[in-house]
């Protein structure tokens, strides 16, 4: 048999290519979903749920918010809004408290203030914020069923910075970012800065 017989064929180049790429992009999925795993935390009415779960959703907004950030409190109108328009597309979304003080009446409590009409969930020990990385309030991280993380930083820029605010946001990031993953098309802004307040040091045992 003549070297040129032994050589793989250009199309049979290509197919093994292409299963080797396919089966490197289902590693890197499943690697991403691995890591994610399961981590079920206390929501305020007192069930116990996995945060970043999609479920038959598309995606799942978490967000991390806080009972005395005048920021975080500033959002709770648009906050709704986005949970209320997106729910129909398979958006779920769920608020997370990772303020060791924060007990489950003082959660109900603030939930019912700002008339948040989503599940939250507390996160005493911040599991969930380091898992993420989430440094301040309000933050917010959308995963995909596949469970990567497919943005992260703020809501809009109303506040561009601290002590800073605008009268209406110019840009919707998050709402962009849904948008585009929805229409199966890249986001724009994967990650942006969050402006806010930093969360509290966990309480020493």
């Amino acid at each position: 048999m003549s070297d040129r017989e032994m050589r793989p064929s250009r199309s049979t180049f290509l197919a093994l290519a292409a299963a080797f790429l396919s089966a490197l992009g289902l590693v890197v999925q499943l690697g991403a979903a691995s890591l994610l795993g399961t981590l079920e935390l206390q929501t305020a009415d007192g069930q116990r749920i996995d945060p970043l779960a999609v479920g038959t959703n598309k995606a799942v907004v978490v967000l991390f918010i806080s009972t005395d950030c005048p920021i975080s409190n500033a959002y709770a109108p648009e906050v709704n809004r986005i949970a209320a328009e997106y729910a129909p597309r398979g958006v779920v979304l769920r608020l997370v408290y990772a303020d060791g003080d924060v007990t489950p009446a003082s959660a109900k409590k603030h939930l019912a203030d700002f008339s948040y009409t989503m599940a939250a969930v507390l996160d005493p020990d911040q599991k969930l914020a380091a898992r993420l990385g989430a440094k301040v309030t309000p933050e917010v991280f959308v995963v995909s069923a596949a469970g990567s993380t497919i943005y992260r930083g703020r809501i809009d820029d109303l506040y561009p910075a601290l002590g800073k605010r605008r009268p209406q946001p110019t840009e919707r990031e998050l709402r962009a970012a849904l948008d585009a993953f929805l229409a199966g098309k890249p986001v724009a802004k994967p990650v942006t800065e969050a402006v806010g307040c930093y969360l509290p040091p966990l309480r020493k045992p």
